[in-house]
């Protein structure tokens, strides 16, 4: 992270906690880790940016027609 960091690329520590916690369990075998919780750890990190956008853009639209009504 310190290393992301000082490259100004921003990371979430979260993300890199989550990392270090299956890449630890990764190196047990790989039956210590729960695969289908990585699975939805991934799918939720993937959808996360397309749903945000969708939102903020669904949001601004509401509010550019809203504004002319009470502008």
């Amino acid at each position: 992270m310190v290393a992301v960091t000082r490259g100004g690329i921003p990371v979430s520590s979260t993300h890199a906690i989550n990392g270090a916690i299956v890449g630890v369990g990764a190196t047990r075998g790989k039956n210590a880790v729960h695969w289908q919780v990585v699975r939805e750890m991934l799918t939720a990190w993937i959808i996360t940016i397309p749903l945000a956008f969708a939102c903020a853009f669904t949001g601004y639209i509401v509010v550019a027609h809203l504004i002319p009504l009470f502008g």
